[in-house]
């Protein structure tokens, strides 16, 4: 943390766009706690300092924490204020469980906007609804805190919503998986955020695999296969890091 004097105004960055604000706040929400290592700290701000402009957030925030006060430290202690907020009206949380699997469900996921990207994946057997939702995000590099949803549909007929409200939805994306409704024969579901219209993606399920050519204490974390690029029709291959997929809690 940066030394300041009481002379010192906390330094303000100036305006941040809501998706540098909003990548912010889900890196330090799914951070390390009070008792964590230097090497987990490195590791935070290193993450931090990689979104646009985060270097100067992360000073800035140092300066003001240390103050006690400022704009940027203001945004993100009402961000967190929200969160537990939201996390009171949800159901049990308690009953989430990272996911522990060796074999793992395959999905391919089409943006309904343009078919023509993909990507495919696969999560532990045992991974819950709220995994795949951290996955969704993280294979097409989003940053979407709008609430999100899944949709299991019968025809164009929505049938069940899985979600976190724990009041209207069918059943909570915590203690449900996409794995179940793959046994009991289902072929699809539909991922939706707020203010997307009818956009969001279609997510396939395809076959159950024990993953090979990996360590076998890395089989439980969720793993990326392959996909289309979304830019430029090129296909592309590459792992993604899965800190963030199985992480607990609600965004």
């Amino acid at each position: 943390m940066s030394p300041t004097s009481d002379s010192d105004p906390p330094e303000d960055v100036g305006e941040i766009s809501p998706e540098d604000l909003a990548r912010l706040n889900q890196i330090l929400a799914q951070g390390p706690g009070a008792d964590a290592s230097d090497e987990e700290i490195d590791k935070l701000i290193e993450q931090v300092r990689a979104i646009p402009g985060g270097a100067a957030m992360w000073d800035s925030l140092q300066q003001q924490l240390a103050a006690g006060e400022g704009p940027l430290l203001d945004e993100v202690n009402a961000h967190r204020s929200a969160d537990l907020e939201k996390a009171s009206d949800l159901p049990d949380l308690g009953l989430y469980r990272t996911p522990e699997s060796i074999f793992h469900l395959v999905y391919t996921i089409h943006p309904q906007s343009k078919e023509i990207a993909w990507r495919r994946i696969s999560l532990p057997l045992d991974a819950c609804f709220y995994d795949l939702h951290y996955a969704v995000q993280d294979v097409f590099e989003q940053v979407n805190p709008s609430p999100h949803w899944f949709e299991y549909r019968v025809g164009d007929q929505v049938e069940m919503v899985i979600g976190q409200s724990g009041g209207e939805d069918d059943y909570c994306e915590f203690q449900n998986r996409p794995a179940d409704f793959f046994d009991e024969g289902a072929k699809e579901i539909f991922y939706r955020q707020e203010g997307a219209g009818a956009g969001g993606y279609r997510i396939v399920f395809e076959k159950v695999i024990e993953p090979t050519g990996i360590k076998l204490s890395e089989r439980s974390l969720p793993q990326f296969i392959e996909g289309q690029d979304l830019s430029s029709g090129s296909s592309i291959q590459f792992r993604i890091p899965t800190e963030k997929i199985s992480a607990t809690g609600a965004d």
